[in-house]
């Protein structure tokens, strides 16, 4: 079945296309498929949490100086983890519904988004474009145009307002880009171009960069303390494995009050942190599942390992987030 939104066109199944000269790969996901495969080597994690099934899909670019992604999210998802320090990502988010919250910040009409080190995101039925870059030689292109002197500095997470120049140019090349390089998964004669269009895109971001080197009058800072509270209850959290985990181990661990702690996963993501890990472990559960031998025992194990013991619970809890009971993700595996 096609999925179309916005003139993009995806399959619901893996496709991919290489063209020989260039070595330009496009890709299309499923959701799952998208966050078991790439979003794990990335160390990020993608969760679902809105009830019952949803199908999702991604595109996916992969180049010489670039790879771009095309995210179309149905329902509300949440978007954790930590980019790899080499890595610069620009995200222009198109669509979604409700709130957008990037590390608990709201954000209502946010035009460019700069990723650099940890970072969280929740939203509904979100439709973004996002590029990664090698960063290194972004950043020496980009300090050399802004001349000597000029000293490179961490960006951290930003959003980019006002309306410069180097911004308008950044945001319509990559529209271009999206719309020119990868409309059609299977018209490869249109990657031939897409070294071209990787290369504009590339001097467009350069030119922001070294403008964003000189001043941060149109930077909004997105690196909040309430994103460093839950990050620490996370890293407790994670480090506990299957064992279970309590709300007093939580704020010990995060070195605030319960009040304070609940406060802040609200605003980065809309639930309690125990509502918040209980579908992290449902997720785990999941990919389990998905992993595994179609043997009796194979659901008991899995929900024991994610550190869900009430198995009757269990099953009704994941029925009601994913749409499925968990023998039917296991028959899928």
């Amino acid at each position: 079945m096609w999925q179309e939104r916005s003139g993009l066109k995806l399959r619901a199944v893996t496709r991919q296309a290489e063209h020989a000269s260039t070595g330009a790969k496009i890709l299309c996901f499923e959701l799952e498929e998208y966050a078991a495969k790439v979003m794990r080597e990335a160390d990020c994690e993608l969760l679902q949490t809105s009830r019952g099934s949803a199908k999702s899909s991604l595109l996916r670019y992969e180049g010489q100086q670039l790879a771009m992604h095309h995210n179309l999210l149905p329902g509300r998802t949440i978007l954790r983890g930590a980019v790899d320090p080499d890595v610069l990502i620009l995200t222009l988010p198109l669509r979604w519904d409700g709130d957008y919250k990037r590390n608990g910040v709201l954000l209502k009409h946010p035009s460019l988004l700069v990723v650099e080190g940890d970072a969280c995101r929740s939203a509904n039925n979100l439709e973004t474009l996002g590029f990664f870059f090698r960063k290194q030689p972004l950043v020496d292109a980009a300090l050399a145009l802004a001349g000597p002197g000029t000293q490179v500095r961490e960006l951290g997470n930003i959003a980019i307002s006002g309306h410069p120049t180097e911004l308008r140019s950044v945001v319509a090349q990559m529209h271009r880009f999206d719309q020119v390089v990868c409309p059609r998964v299977e018209a490869l004669g249109l990657t031939e171009n897409g070294d071209i269009h990787e290369r504009r895109l590339t001097t467009e971001v350069v030119g922001l960069l070294s403008k964003l080197y000189g001043s941060s009058a149109d930077v909004r800072r997105l690196d909040g303390t309430r994103h460093r509270i839950v990050r620490r209850a996370e890293e407790r959290f994670e480090a506990a494995g299957e064992t279970p985990v309590s709300l007093a181990d939580l704020c010990v661990a995060a070195g605030v009050s319960a009040r304070t702690l609940q406060y802040a996963f609200r605003d980065l993501y809309g639930m309690s942190p125990i509502q918040y890990f209980k579908v992290r472990r449902l997720h785990r559960a999941r990919r389990t599942l998905k992993s595994a031998m179609p043997e009796r025992s194979a659901v008991k194990r899995a929900a024991l390992g994610a550190g869900l013991s009430d198995l009757g619970r269990f099953s009704v809890e994941y029925r009601a987030l994913f749409g499925q009971c968990p023998s039917a993700t296991l028959s899928e595996s």
